[in-house]
């Protein structure tokens, strides 16, 4: 599992995609709104758009490298501390 400063990368990129997305709708708002907040910030608010499309599509490849398995096993709790080698297949306790 990808992990960022020790934590894994797949919870803190759907984090980051839960307050950008609404954030830059937000400003997409004001931007509407109040024509003069429109000059100021409609670069940030495309930068912000274009940065939370890319952290999602990140979120999305994470997802599919832990697979439904590791989905079922993060919400269950029922995984093991110890990490698989590196072909996937466990190690049978001899």
């Amino acid at each position: 599992m990808t992990t960022v400063a020790g934590l894994p990368a797949h919870i803190l990129l759907v984090h980051a995609v839960v307050v950008l997305v609404p954030l830059t709708a937000l400003l997409l708002v004001v931007e509407s709104l109040w024509p003069a907040a429109r000059r100021r910030l409609a670069w940030p608010a495309a930068a912000l758009a274009l940065v939370a499309v890319v952290v999602a599509a990140g979120s999305v490849v994470t997802v599919y490298r832990i697979g439904d398995s590791g989905a079922r096993a993060a919400w269950t709790g029922q995984f093991s501390a110890t990490p698989l080698p590196r072909g996937g297949a466990p190690v049978t306790p001899g």
